[in-house]
């Protein structure tokens, strides 16, 4: 599946835990050819939408936001959208609205 953020095209790949750098996302600098936003496959619930939001947020503005205020950011968008109804299906993959 591909993601297009300020211009640049990334492929999201939902991958295991272990082929990341001891966290639950990734995102590819958008200087990289074949740009990657890789998310923790493992992830359910508000967890999947917030890691999917914070990684998001660094592929639109990579090394413009602080890590501390992408990470504030991607919770607090994440318990906005969750409260509102929207969540992940049952499969973990698909945000719908409840």
């Amino acid at each position: 599946m591909y993601f297009v953020f300020q211009g640049k095209r990334y492929q999201l790949r939902m991958v295991n835990r272990r082929d990341l750098s001891n966290c639950d996302g990734e995102c590819d600098d958008p200087r990289t050819p074949n740009k990657e936003i890789r998310i923790n496959r493992n992830l359910k619930g508000v967890r999947l939408l917030e890691v999917c939001i914070h990684e998001a947020l660094h592929a639109a503005s990579f090394e413009q936001w602080s890590e501390e205020f992408v990470a504030s950011l991607a919770r607090e968008l994440a318990v906005y959208l969750w409260r509102l109804g929207y969540q992940t299906d049952r499969s973990g993959g698909a945000l719908i609205k409840n």
